[in-house]
């Protein structure tokens, strides 16, 4: 597998009907639907990979190119292996809540990508911010005559490498302490994982505005990001393994962990609000506090 290419599993999936895509060389400007959200970090080359089982679909892709930031794949395998073209690129537009992020549309098209069963077609770019992708607009249209019946599109990583700087002169004629920069990868150790959570914290009982930490623990390739939610809303700028609240009132928290590769979701963390915690503890139920002293009911 070479650099760039379109790698792992769907981070995101959306489909759309094929059967509705007007018939070659009439073209249709078709937005998909992610189910659901996924943060692209800026900077970073994904993927946007169609499929279509039934019948033949066709997707725009333009020669010469003229985008700099990606390229168009084709695969025969069903996304197994991938070949790259440089001279070719497919028209997309990515986009965030309806916000337009990144794209490529010319207006000029000069070929097209025929898709259908284990010939799948793929175009990559770099993500120009971090932001939350939740849809694409693609140029499509199915053969003539022909009903390419569910049609799914993705957003998949790329084979990354990583570049190290090592000093391995000087050399006879270079100056002492000469650089060299080597690019080493991909490699065993450049490997894409997506996130684990390996601990987390447990259910706790506090008393109201008791300062309250709850932390997740997780690993992945990239180093993951985190995002926490306090009865399943996002909590803005809470964005660290770690979390500390304040509570007044009973809530459940969690946290989303992720990376390019995908995400993981830690179990629900239930904290309980009472007015007495060690009362609470006496009565039979577990408390995270110190042990209760001596209660008389008066």
């Amino acid at each position: 597998m070479a650099l760039g290419d379109p790698v792992g599993n769907d981070l995101v999936v959306g489909t759309t009907n094929g059967n509705t895509l007007p018939e070659a060389p009439s073209w249709e400007e078709r937005e998909i639907t992610f189910s659901s959200g996924i943060q692209l970090i800026s900077g970073v080359k994904y993927a946007i990979v169609v499929r279509a089982v039934t019948n033949e679909l066709e997707w725009i892709d333009i020669t010469p190119s003229g985008y700099a930031n990606g390229n168009n794949y084709t695969s025969t395998d069903a996304g197994v292996s991938w070949t790259g073209y440089s001279n070719y690129d497919n028209w997309f537009t990515t986009k965030a809540n309806g916000v337009v992020k990144d794209s490529y549309n010319p207006v000029s098209e000069a070929t097209y990508d025929s898709i259908y069963g284990n010939d799948w077609a793929a175009q990559t770019f770099i993500a120009s911010s971090t932001y939350t992708i939740t849809s694409v607009v693609l140029k499509l249209a199915r053969w003539t005559g022909t009903s390419p019946g569910t049609v799914t599109v993705s957003i998949r990583a790329t084979v990354s490498s990583k570049e190290y700087k090592v000093n391995i002169g000087p050399f006879q004629g270079d100056a002492p302490g000469s650089d060299y920069k080597v690019n080493i990868g991909p490699d065993q150790s450049d490997a894409l994982v997506a996130p684990q959570i390996v601990d987390q914290s447990g259910d706790q009982i506090v008393s109201s505005g008791q300062e309250t930490e709850l932390f997740v623990t997780a690993t992945g390739e990239p180093s993951p990001s985190y995002q926490w939610y306090k009865n399943d809303v996002e909590m803005s700028g809470k964005t660290n393994s770690t979390l500390t609240i304040y509570p007044t009132t009973t809530a459940t928290y969690k946290c989303k962990v992720y990376n390019v590769v995908g995400e993981v979701w830690s179990d629900p963390i239930i904290i309980t609000v009472v007015s007495n915690p060690y009362r609470y503890n006496l009565l039979g139920l577990q408390s995270d506090l110190d042990p209760p002293r001596a209660f008389v009911e008066s």
